[in-house]
């Protein structure tokens, strides 16, 4: 009797997840997934055209001088060393 009232219980919590996945989860799910595609395929096309640039920081352009290091030069004749 007890091994009945086990498989009968096991059963009907089987049978409660399929009707729960398939009545509720499944339609919600597919609902989530054709709006997502509809407004990435309304994006797409907003942005069609348009260029973006991604910038350092918030926008603002800025330069930095701790990049590299500065070297002073002389600029040699060539003529003079000829002789």
């Amino acid at each position: 009797m007890f091994l009945f009232r086990l498989l009968f219980v096991v059963v009907f919590i089987y049978l409660i997840s399929f009707v729960v996945r398939n009545f509720f989860v499944r339609p919600f799910r597919q609902g989530y997934q054709e709006r997502d595609q509809s407004s990435q395929a309304k994006r797409a096309r907003q942005n069609e055209g348009k260029t973006s640039l991604n910038t350092n920081g918030q926008g603002r352009t800025h330069d930095n001088h701790q990049i590299g290091e500065y070297v002073d030069y002389e600029e040699v004749d060539d003529d003079d060393k000829a002789s």
